[in-house]
């Protein structure tokens, strides 16, 4: 299923991108897309729930909180923040892998302790 760029205005993807940077700083990835993904068959109810709920709040927001049930009112754009939120989790855990360098100074500082503990308290 694929999805035209085109078709996204600019609210929409700052929006989703500020969200996906949230859920991924916060490291709730797991839930969120867990969440995202049940609940994307009813997302349009969702929506329409949120705004007749939401409606007595939403004038206290701007039009953020329009914007906001607009976007994710889609079912295009909770896809296309699944699929950001996936690609940032991607980025990060590439940042964060430790080099393997960093591995084998670990283990040489495991053998070197133990080395020291093993002459300090050894019995002749």
């Amino acid at each position: 299923m694929s999805i035209d760029e085109s078709d996204f205005s600019e609210k929409e993807r700052v929006l989703i991108e500020n969200a996906a940077h949230k859920i991924v700083e916060r490291d709730m990835e797991f839930f969120a897309i867990f969440i995202l993904e049940t609940s994307k068959p009813i997302v349009w109810i969702t929506g329409e729930l949120g705004h007749f709920f939401l409606a007595p709040f939403l004038p206290l927001l701007d039009d953020i909180g329009y914007d906001f049930l607009d976007t994710f009112g889609q079912r295009s754009n909770v896809d296309r923040l699944i699929r950001r939120v996936k690609q940032l989790v991607k980025e990060k855990e590439r940042e964060e892998k430790p080099s393997p360098w960093d591995k084998i100074k670990s283990r040489l500082n495991f053998f070197q302790v133990f080395y020291n503990l093993k002459t300090k308290f050894s019995f002749k």
